[in-house]
């Protein structure tokens, strides 16, 4: 379960903004997180052929990038990398947060990883994640898991609370100009073990990380049961529609990534 019950503010705060971060993971917890990550990058020869590898470089660069020699900026279907990686997915923790903040069924849509390697200028443009992901509604979070410190100058995430006038339509045809977006988002600066929560229906967008240091989210996207996903050409999210929560009843997992879940 989660380190501690989400309190009712909590969950009017989230219902009110479109998001909320908890500490949730402890310091060996998120080392171990770290090295999971790194060895993912390190070796992507061999690996599930669905888990999709997006990197800036051809041949590797140790020296700059010793975690992620080929500045991998973006992976998608993580949890087929391994069983660790279903635990993580499956996190008691996790999971009773997003039932409390979503719904008490609840499914998996996807699994993606987010680094920013220092200096590459590799934005996620401003959207919400029900539109660009094509559910049926707005009942839907994303659970991002902040790997490193994360600063605004690291790339943070920006959030637009509450989102209100903002659409799909309206950030696609350029209605709203990027000053006026810019201006309400307050980027999520917090430690290194801090889940984000973010609504499918919150205007948010990734930025680039301008520092020296590592910087990265682990992302697990959930839908309210029933809150379908229209797929697009291309589009292969493993393991989606994956039942992780019913009413007194949670996915069950052995526990890989890490002794001291219980």
């Amino acid at each position: 379960m989660a380190l501690l019950p989400l309190a009712p503010a909590e969950v009017e705060y989230f219902r009110r903004e479109g998001y909320l971060f908890r500490q949730e993971f402890m310091f060996d917890e998120v080392t171990e997180l770290q090295n999971m990550v790194a060895s993912l990058l390190s070796t992507p020869q061999g690996r599930n052929p669905r888990i999709t590898m997006h990197s800036a470089l051809d041949d590797p660069d140790f020296a700059r990038f010793p975690n992620n020699p080929y500045a991998t900026y973006h992976v998608v279907n993580t949890v087929l990398a391994g069983d660790n990686w279903l635990s993580l997915m499956a996190d008691h923790r996790i999971i009773d947060t997003v039932c409390e903040l979503l719904s008490p069924s609840a499914d998996l849509d996807m699994s993606f990883l987010r680094m920013r390697p220092s200096g590459l200028r590799m934005e996620a443009p401003w959207h919400r994640d029900a539109d660009t992901d094509k559910f049926d509604d707005y009942r839907g979070v994303t659970s991002l898991i902040y790997l490193h410190d994360m600063t605004a100058a690291s790339g943070a995430t920006r959030v637009i609370p509450a989102s209100r006038g903002y659409s799909h339509r309206n950030l696609e045809s350029q209605n709203v100009s990027v000053d006026e977006l810019e201006s309400a988002a307050i980027p999520i600066e917090q430690p290194a073990g801090t889940v984000l929560y973010l609504s499918s229906k919150v205007v948010h967008r990734g930025d680039w990380n301008r520092t020296q240091n590592e910087s990265g989210v682990l992302a697990f996207e959930y839908r309210a049961r029933g809150n379908n996903r229209h797929m697009g050409i291309g589009e292969d999210p493993a393991l989606t529609d994956l039942p992780v929560a019913r009413p007194g009843w949670r996915l069950s997992m052995p526990s890989h990534w890490i002794s001291s879940i219980s």
